[in-house]
């Protein structure tokens, strides 16, 4: 069966399309269209950094099915099927599925470059010439498909339309009969008769570069990206959603219920709280809104479960200019739905305050903060209780003696879950050390001893001048790197967060060194006493 990489087999027309695509971002095809959506499904809204999205389903029914999890142990998860359609108008009349299909192919070989699809035949479809191709977003442990992407292409002239289903392989066969009736039912607007009012153009200033500017400047242009973000983010909403905002984050929902904007609140809290304890160490002094959209059904993504190094690549994939966080049913997710939203108020936080040192933060931290990111809630200001995954942890640390020292997690590297089976409570353990000491450092306790409590803000600011004096030979270095001259945004972002990779550890290294150069045995006693009553 012939398999089409999009990495490999079309770049050519991968880097030729993305530059026509990258310069109409802020025009959104308004093609006039007709299809029947699956019967019962739930309607997302559609972001405004996705240019090529006109609409969006999740089916609300979860269905569970088994994947192999660390080590080969069996797992279960429920999965919901999401169908995407796209837009683009593209010309090419060629027989390959190449020239075909264009800008569909082009921009998942920009968001997927390792995604490869198996085409099917060409059909004929009620004027449309449909291809289908079926790809495996992501595998599990043992190289088994954990989540599907069923795509139909379909093409009538330069109008290039792309049904887009992801499914688990429990919800297969229900995704491709869904498939098949929406591209049946896919048509031209009849004469006089307006198509269905999908999504609107979206506003160009999203995509201005801050590239160049100062901090002023880039104050400036955040506040008017924040603003066009609100401003076609509300007019664009479905029918029976609604949008509130607080604290610079902007919450979607249709659910009537209170614990939806309870969300909301907790991750203005959570952002507040990155603002006051990070606030004074960054290079910007301004970030924009973050869209959070809280929805039923259980829609899986692998880069919500993978570190925040993935998560970071997958923005600058999609040029993403703010941050989209997708959340399943918060009433049956619990702690899940507070770590998918922390984790992406974090993420974009980050990126518009400085990017740069957040890619050298310390092993321990970036968990730190990702584990603080699912425990937020707003009460008292905001609070970081741990959740019932880190008690696990904790208990079992406890029960075994296992507890990572403070001066260990600090000088030494974060222990990995390496190459053997880990047990869930082992993977539990090796995740609430370094939340347990971040809640150490940052909260009242460590005011019973000085230095400690001084100690985060301490190395913050020695690891930002760390940044600070490595960022000229960072900026030296990349103008010496020899990139194609077609090369996008995101390759130049991507270039970038490899060379702060690569001198992160010695950085570190440094900063730790600044950080504790007068610490005492008798102050590392008092660390770690208050470290060890945390647990």
């Amino acid at each position: 069966m012939n398999r089409l990489p999009l990495h490999s087999a079309i770049l050519a027309s991968v880097l030729s399309v993305c530059a026509m695509a990258g310069s109409s971002r802020g025009r959104a095809v308004q093609a006039p269209l007709q299809f029947a959506p699956p019967k019962d499904w739930q309607r997302l809204p559609v972001m405004p950094h996705e240019a090529h999205h006109i609409a969006r389903w999740i089916d609300p029914a979860a269905k569970a099915h088994e994947y192999a999890f660390q080590g080969g142990a069996k797992a279960r998860e429920s999965t919901s099927n999401v169908l995407d359609v796209l837009v683009f108008s593209t010309a090419g009349d060629q027989p390959t599925i190449e020239s075909r299909h264009p800008g569909y192919l082009a921009l998942m070989g920009r968001e997927l470059p390792g995604l490869s699809f198996v085409p099917g035949a060409v059909e004929a479809n009620g004027g449309f010439e449909c291809t289908s191709l079926e790809g495996v977003l992501y595998e599990d442990a043992v190289g088994q498909p954990r989540r599907c992407l069923l795509v139909r292409l379909c093409r009538q002239g330069d109008l290039e339309v792309a049904l887009q289903m992801r499914c688990s392989p429990a919800t297969r066969a229900d995704a491709e009969a869904a498939l098949v009736a929406v591209a049946k039912s896919l048509k031209p607007a009849r004469a006089g008769k307006s198509a269905p009012p999908w999504a609107a153009p979206r506003p160009a200033i999203l995509w201005r570069d801050m590239a160049g500017l100062d901090v002023v400047e880039s104050a400036k242009l955040m506040a008017e990206q924040s603003q066009a973000i609100k401003a076609w983010t509300k007019a664009s909403l479905p029918p029976g959603w609604k949008a509130t905002e607080e604290g610079g984050v902007l919450l979607l929902h249709a659910d009537k219920s209170a614990e939806a904007k309870d969300l909301g609140r907790d991750m203005a809290a959570w952002r507040a709280w990155l603002e006051a304890r990070f606030g004074d160490h960054v290079a910007r002094k301004a970030a924009r809104t973050t869209v959070l959209t809280v929805y039923r059904g259980v829609e899986y993504e692998q880069s919500r479960r993978d570190d925040a190094n993935a998560q970071d690549l997958r923005r600058l994939r999609q040029g993403m200019p703010f941050s989209i966080v997708g959340c399943e049913d918060h009433k049956s997710q619990g702690n899940w739905s507070h770590s998918i939203a922390g984790r992406g108020v974090l993420e974009a936080w980050f990126e518009d305050r400085d990017p740069d040192l957040r890619r050298v933060l310390p092993t321990w931290l970036e968990k730190g903060l990702n584990s603080l990111a699912a425990a937020a809630r707003a009460k008292g200001g905001v609070s970081f209780d741990p959740t019932t995954w880190e008690r696990r942890g904790i208990q079992f640390a406890s029960a075994k003696d296992r507890i990572l020292s403070a001066r260990d997690i600090l000088t030494k590297p974060y222990p990995s879950a390496g190459q053997g089976p880990l047990s869930s409570d082992q993977v539990a353990e090796l995740e609430c050390h370094a939340a347990q000491l971040l809640r150490t450092l940052s909260g009242p306790a460590a005011r019973a001893h000085e230095p400690s409590s001084r100690l985060l803000d301490r190395l913050l600011w020695c690891l930002a001048r760390q940044v600070e004096r490595e960022r000229p030979a960072v900026d030296e270095a990349l103008a010496k790197t020899n990139l194609p001259a077609e090369a996008t945004d995101w390759d130049r972002a991507l270039e970038r967060r490899r060379h702060w990779i690569g001198r992160a550890q010695e950085m570190q290294r440094k900063a730790v060194e600044e950080a504790l150069a007068d610490w005492t045995a008798k102050d590392w006693e008092a660390l770690e006493r208050l470290h060890r009553a945390a647990y």
